[in-house]
């Protein structure tokens, strides 16, 4: 796993360099796709908003956090689901 989160970490540089010069406004919701099986296959803008954004709303914090661990993106989560 930590040759994984190593490789990975590589992907937020080039996630700033490839997204870093648009214009992403604050104050504002994304909505961010994230992989459902591989992580390996997140795009270099969702890391580079991932990584602006002041919190993550998501499904299952728990998926949430182990994906944001292997890419290094430190943010509060809020789980965001129905209680019955």
């Amino acid at each position: 796993m930590s040759l994984l989160k190593a490789n990975f970490s590589s992907a937020l540089s080039a996630a700033h360099e490839a997204a870093g010069m648009q214009n992403y406004p604050q104050s504002v919701l994304y909505v961010v796709a994230t992989p459902i099986g591989n992580l390996a296959d997140i795009s270099l803008r969702a890391l580079h908003v991932l990584q602006l954004v002041d919190a993550i709303a998501c499904e299952d914090t728990r998926h949430t956090q182990g994906m944001l661990n292997l890419y290094g993106i430190n943010k509060p989560l809020l789980a965001v689901h129905e209680q019955q």
